[in-house]
């Protein structure tokens, strides 16, 4: 056998048949494998290749105990429910409903429009909202963040403002009933002015159906006072005026994102506070509430703005399609 002599940097050394020296060569010649597959490895045996697949197909694994295969992309992880589309969060593919009105109730207001007046006793926006009191206006925003706002107006000892979407002779109408798919509710707020021995005011923000008293008959909310849980946000469900409260431990101070997701048959709901859960809760959730309300009972002199809202959102995927 001649000598080889050294293969330039990168050459492998190969055989080049019975009788004959083997040659540096580039690796992979003469390997047998598959034009175009990918080598795999196979642990101590010799490399072995894909498949070619069609134009189109992805890689996607099998599993730890077997080699990959081509296949038309699909997403088995990120699927979600039937009839759901793919979506980008900017980090990665989710999915995501398709809003069908069949299927799924979508409302959302930016609190762009027009105040109320005695007349009419109404907010109008992508939405119209019953201003009770003649207490809740539109303002400019001081902020570019929040485009849209509304706030209440100055309250005196023993008033309330109170801002709701569906009523009746001044009396909040509860037009969902839970049970019939999940719900996700989201407020953003801004208490501006907290309550204290001067501005004196109990706040309820969520799912609620009493517009006298800042505790409601039947509703899942956010409550805040300063009198209570050192200033911190509470998290609350009423059924029957029987209810389960727990603190959490977020100031009730500047913008806030607020959250209330409630699962399918009703039975539990989630509470976040700018995306983070800080309760859920199992008991005392209510059959039927409003689908929105911020209000507040002012037990002392309320100064106008203490609580500006920005965004409303409420959306439920209907477990049986309309």
């Amino acid at each position: 056998m001649a000598n080889v002599g050294s293969g330039t940097a990168g050459k492998t050394l190969i055989g080049d048949g019975n009788g004959k020296s083997p040659k540096f060569s580039d690796i992979g010649t003469n390997s047998g494998l598959t034009d175009h597959g990918v080598v795999l490895s196979q642990g101590n045996d010799a490399f072995v290749a894909t498949g070619t697949g069609t134009a189109g197909q992805v890689l996607q694994s099998n599993g730890p105990l077997a080699d990959p295969s081509y296949s038309t992309a699909t997403y088995p992880s990120t699927a979600g429910d039937s009839g759901n589309v793919l979506v980008s969060d900017g980090t990665n593919w989710v999915s995501s409903p398709i809003i069908n009105p069949s299927s799924m109730l979508v409302i959302s207001d930016d609190f762009i429009g027009v105040n109320s007046t005695v007349a009419t006793g109404a907010l109008f926006s992508q939405q119209t909202w019953i201003d009770q009191s003649l207490r809740v206006e539109f303002i400019a925003s001081s902020s570019s963040d929040h485009p849209g706002v509304a706030a209440n107006v100055a309250t005196v000892a023993g008033s309330r403002y109170s801002l709701f979407m569906a009523g009746n002779s001044g009396s909040i109408v509860s037009p969902i009933t839970l049970g019939g798919g999940p719900i996700r509710l989201k407020w953003i707020a801004n208490v501006a002015i907290p309550s204290d021995g001067v501005n004196t005011y109990t706040l309820s923000i969520g799912l609620c159906d009493t517009s006298t008293s800042a505790d409601q008959a039947n509703g899942c909310y956010f409550r805040y006072t300063h009198g209570t849980n050192s200033g911190k946000w509470q998290a609350v469900t009423a059924a029957s005026s029987v209810r389960t409260t727990n603190n959490t431990s977020v100031p009730a101070s500047g913008w806030t994102k607020l959250e209330i997701l409630i699962n399918t048959l009703g039975t539990s709901v989630d509470f976040l506070i700018n995306n983070v859960t800080v309760q859920t809760h199992t008991l005392n959730i209510p059959t039927a509430s409003g689908p929105g309300f911020i209000g507040a009972v002012s037990l002392g002199t309320a100064a106008a703005q203490t609580t500006i809202v920005d965004f409303f959102y409420l959306e439920q995927n209907l477990t049986n399609s309309r």
